[in-house]
């Protein structure tokens, strides 16, 4: 199975073997750019409306929504220790607790910049 974002504010899960969509998460306001996968299996979604969504990928249920982030959200990553990083163009780095959505940090060393991609080195 794949994961892929939309503008029309919608995930879908899809059947890359049989290329059929199995499921649509809905529950964003704005476009979805930007999609990982847990090592739980968990989905996190990052949107144009500011937010980042938690999403149970057996059953398409939204288990959180993140609303940290003033400006649009463009990237979304998961850390080698299980933590959740996403960049916004606020201009900031959000990093936060993948079981509890707890923001653990904030880094604005993009002062007046957009953020657009994020990796774990």
């Amino acid at each position: 199975r794949i994961v892929s974002g939309s503008a029309d504010r919608s995930l879908r899960l899809w059947d890359i073997v049989a290329g059929t969509c199995t499921m649509q998460l809905t529950g964003h306001t704005d476009r979805v750019v930007c999609v990982v996968q847990l090592a739980d299996g968990r989905i996190v979604s990052g949107s144009l409306d500011s937010s980042l969504r938690v999403w149970d990928s057996l059953t398409g249920t939204c288990t959180m929504q993140l609303t940290g982030h003033t400006g649009k959200v463009v990237c979304v990553a998961q850390l080698a220790d299980g933590r959740i990083v996403s960049g916004s163009f606020d201009s900031t780095l959000h990093v936060l607790g993948s079981m509890t959505g707890t923001y653990t940090m904030q880094v604005c060393d993009h002062t007046d910049d957009e953020v657009y991609r994020v990796v774990q080195l």
